[in-house]
């Protein structure tokens, strides 16, 4: 965001600067480009970034590339002005799908039933109190033969 490209764009940063504003809440002159696009898929995070920079950078049928974005940057003009809520609307509907996607992996994961604590047999217990009574022994008998 922000960066220089390739291709050479003076109004990157403009265009970034100015959409930032436009959405910065939810009442927006974009929001008439915003529709659901039908389905949910599953894609993850990094797929659906190179999905939409794809389409920003070449556009889908090859006519407003982002060298045709920049060339023509007029927020008056009509083509522009559209294909920047096309862009929007594809960058929601695939946040949408990355979103789903990350649910359902995580809910598709089935929860982790906790390990009870084992109970000892009596016949551990009985070695335990052994053990026990004969550590004390031992230290109880080094003691008296200390004194």
């Amino acid at each position: 965001m922000g960066s220089s490209t390739c291709w050479g764009e003076t109004h990157h940063s403009d265009y970034e600067t100015y959409v930032n504003q436009k959405t910065r809440s939810y009442i927006s002159e974009f929001n008439t480009f915003f529709l659901f696009d039908g389905t949910l898929d599953t894609i993850s995070a990094y797929d659906a970034t190179l999905k939409l920079a794809f389409d920003t950078t070449f556009d889908i049928d090859g006519d407003y590339t982002c060298v045709w974005m920049d060339s023509n940057y007029d927020w008056n003009n009509a083509a522009f002005r559209n294909r920047c809520g096309e862009s929007l609307n594809l960058a929601v509907n695939l946040i949408t799908d990355v979103l789903h996607t990350f649910y359902l992996k995580v809910s598709s994961q089935p929860t982790p039933t906790p390990t009870p604590t084992p109970t000892p047999t009596p016949t551990e217990v009985m070695i335990m109190v052994i053990v026990v009574i004969a550590v004390l022994l031992y230290f109880s008998k080094r003691k008296k033969d200390s004194s």
